[in-house]
């Protein structure tokens, strides 16, 4: 135990957050295995005092849910009710921001209903509390877009029937129709709209936001990398291929 208290002393946050998390990980495995050695308060210790400095350079608790599922088994056995109070609320505050996350990147990708969802599940957790009134008014803003969709489908939709060429009442329409969360239609509509206009960005760009919708997240890579060579200085398109990239890589 004390060789891995040793390498965890010599990490600082800078490091790092992925070294902090191995090192914490590979101490709690010998804390687990001997929670009557002598050497186990002063273990926990050090991973408190580890744990705190690196939220405290990231602003955020660490990446890692098992390490504070760990900690709150390990001091619910010692009876320290202090401890597993702080670590539960450490996985309620992990749970507030990738629900954040996930409602931020949907607003911005146009699916106001799905976004709602997810920040109403953020509030439920309790975001920090230097973010949870931003996440308030992402969630109002979401739930504004959501209720004119609803006001506007089915005028948007009478629009398009009547000129069913006009791209830009398809555009719009478009636009309700994920915003109410509506992938199917919408795709069926952007497809019947590509046909004609194959370089579109914006309906390239709605094709991607479908593709990422649908959890697709290698075809939505491609797509927004087309929209990046259309308009290089698009911000969104830039934020949807990044978003696209780490969903890869977070679920291959």
């Amino acid at each position: 135990m004390e060789k891995a208290m040793e390498e965890l002393r010599k990490l600082d946050p800078s490091d790092s957050m992925d070294k902090i998390i191995g090192s914490i990980s590979n101490l709690l495995k010998k804390v687990k295995k001997g929670l009557d050695d002598s050497k186990a308060p002063e273990a926990l210790e050090l991973i408190r005092k580890k744990e705190m400095e690196t939220r405290e350079y990231y602003m955020r608790p660490l990446d890692d849910d098992s390490i504070y599922q760990d900690l709150v088994s390990i001091h619910s056995e010692r009876g320290e009710v202090d401890l597993v109070d702080f670590y539960r609320r450490s996985l309620d505050l992990r749970q507030a921001r990738k629900w954040t996350i996930l409602g931020d990147s949907a607003g911005i990708l146009g699916d106001n209903k799905r976004a709602v969802r997810y920040l109403e599940r953020a509030l439920y957790f309790g975001p920090m509390e230097g973010v949870e009134d931003e996440v308030r008014s992402a969630l109002e803003k979401a739930q504004k877009r959501v209720k004119k969709a609803e006001d506007q489908l089915e005028k948007a939709k009478e629009k398009v029937q009547s000129k069913p060429g006009d791209l830009k009442s398809i555009k719009n329409l478009l636009k309700y129709l994920l915003d109410l969360d509506m992938v199917q239609e919408a795709k069926k509509l952007n497809n019947k709209a590509l046909k004609d206009h194959s370089d579109d960005f914006d309906l390239l760009y709605m094709k991607g936001c479908l593709h990422f919708f649908e959890d697709d997240f290698k075809k939505a890579k491609s797509v927004f990398e087309k929209c990046k060579e259309i308009n290089p200085k698009s911000m969104n398109a830039k934020r949807a291929y990044n978003w696209s990239v780490e969903m890869i890589e977070n679920h291959p």
